[in-house]
């Protein structure tokens, strides 16, 4: 048990660590609502998050709308500074002196003042804009959270009457406009301590992120990747494999990366008759079906391409034995190898498909 939570630990100070590399000296807008600007222990949570991100290198322009907005807990970011409506070399210089600009877009109408801050964002160069509300994020039917969603989803999500809570809906589609406009990714989280730091810095968030462009993708895998396949092994698949056995077959991985971190793998192994697909899996902390679901879809692609036959061995990936049903739609059946004629060997069931 301390093994693991030792083990878990690590992980996750190096995805703070990675983001961290990956996110310094960009910028990011945070929109805060009035409603977090009223509670003082919200507040506090968010300048506290804001403050950690600034000492990671990550610079932030906060912004809000609220006429009676109080100036005396800012001054914890110092330096910090409060400006109305500025131009975007305003700002921006002041982002260059290491200053928080604390900027506020007057009372214009609610969409005059997202678009106002869209804009900003974009001008500024801004790799995100966070809206903080009194919501942890999107929830679908106002029970499940929504942990990301592609602009396709959002239209998708909007058009179903009732899928989103309706004081959420406003507030999704300025994000779905936002992320229009050309911003990579708008994320929509709630005020608890440690939201924002753990939205930004882990893989897990805590809201509800919405992208436009693809932020994940496979590759093959790397002799740098060794050590994140062995603890994906360890932790999804339930099995021990020898590092050096990953490192000698390093050649026949697939990783599956978010943000250019190793969330996911698989091995296959190609005999020029069939395909084998083993140690599938996906790190605990982003275990989410699209990974399998991109995975599986790439080795398929290889089966087409190359008109072999696929296999998965469920004894070899205990992880999958619930997802047969969805192997069985992309048209896998259960048959031994040597029913299938792929191979001799026991009469052992596996997981076929023959390419089409």
């Amino acid at each position: 048990m301390k093994g693991a939570i030792e083990m878990e630990s690590f992980r996750l100070a190096k995805e703070i660590l990675d983001y961290t590399r990956q996110f310094r000296g960009k910028i990011i807008v945070v929109k805060v609502s009035k409603h977090v600007l009223a509670k003082d222990k919200k507040l506090g949570n968010v300048i506290r998050d804001i403050g950690l991100l600034k000492n990671a290198g990550i610079e932030v322009v906060v912004t809000h709308s609220d006429t009676h907005f109080r100036k005396d807990p800012w001054f914890t970011l110092e330096p910090v500074v409060f400006l109305d409506i500025s131009t975007i070399s305003d700002i921006a210089g002041h982002v260059a002196m290491g200053m928080t600009p604390v900027v506020f877009f007057g009372e214009t109408s609610f969409l005059s003042s997202e678009k106002a801050i869209a804009s900003l964002a974009l001008k500024l160069g801004a790799i995100k804009i966070v809206y903080i509300t009194n919501q942890d994020g999107v929830f679908q039917s106002g029970k499940l959270l929504v942990h990301e969603m592609n602009v396709r989803q959002v239209r998708e999500m909007i058009a179903m009457s009732g899928v989103i809570t309706h004081d959420m809906l406003k507030r999704v589609e300025v994000a779905l406009m936002a992320c229009e406009q050309g911003i990579p990714r708008i994320h929509i989280i709630g005020s608890r301590e440690g939201s924002l730091f753990r939205e930004i810095l882990t893989c897990e968030g805590s809201g509800t992120m919405i992208y436009d462009r693809i932020y994940h993708g496979i590759r093959n895998a790397k002799k740098t990747d060794v050590s994140e396949i062995f603890e994906i092994i360890k932790e999804s698949v339930k099995t021990s494999v020898p590092l050096d056995l990953i490192e000698r077959s390093i050649n026949d991985f697939v990783i599956f990366s978010v943000d250019h971190q190793v969330h996911g793998c698989m091995m296959i192994k190609d005999d020029g008759k069939a395909m084998e697909v083993s140690y599938l899996g996906a790190s605990p902390a982003y275990q989410k079906p699209i990974i399998f679901q991109r995975l599986i879809e790439h080795a398929l692609a290889d089966v087409e391409k190359n008109e072999r036959w696929i296999f998965l061995d469920p004894e070899k990936n205990t992880n999958l034995l619930g997802m047969y049903p969805w192997f069985k739609k992309l048209g896998f059946a259960k048959c031994s190898l040597r029913e299938c004629g792929i191979a001799n060997g026991n009469g052992n069931k596996v997981w076929v498909r023959k390419y089409i």
